[in-house]
């Protein structure tokens, strides 16, 4: 009796399942991706309502938010500014030891 269909005792398989089993791995990779992803927004979307909570029952107050948010940023600035002088004297220092360095 002769038929197209592998004897699934000899134990070879047919290449439908090799490529079966790949898409099967395949897909539970993404799940995995999909289960990851979806961890992170729970984590971010509980901080969010915590956050929400807090501005809800008076803990944060927005007001007061924004003006520390407008020192730090001004603070920020002149620390910016001070670290580029620093730079500059910095490189000021490098070049005469620099000099220096030559004349001896």
């Amino acid at each position: 009796m002769s038929s197209d269909v592998p004897d699934p005792t000899d134990g070879a398989l047919p290449e439908e399942y090799h490529r079966l089993e790949s898409a099967v791995y395949r897909l539970l990779e993404e799940v995995a991706g999909y289960k990851a992803r979806t961890q992170v927004a729970e984590d971010r979307a509980a901080e969010l309502e915590r956050a929400l909570r807090d501005l809800g029952d008076g803990a944060l107050d927005p007001v007061q938010m924004r003006d520390g948010l407008r020192d730090l940023e001004k603070e920020n600035q002149e620390l910016r500014r001070r670290l580029v002088g620093a730079r500059d004297r910095i490189r000021r220092l490098v070049a005469r030891f620099d000099f220096l360095r030559e004349e001896l």
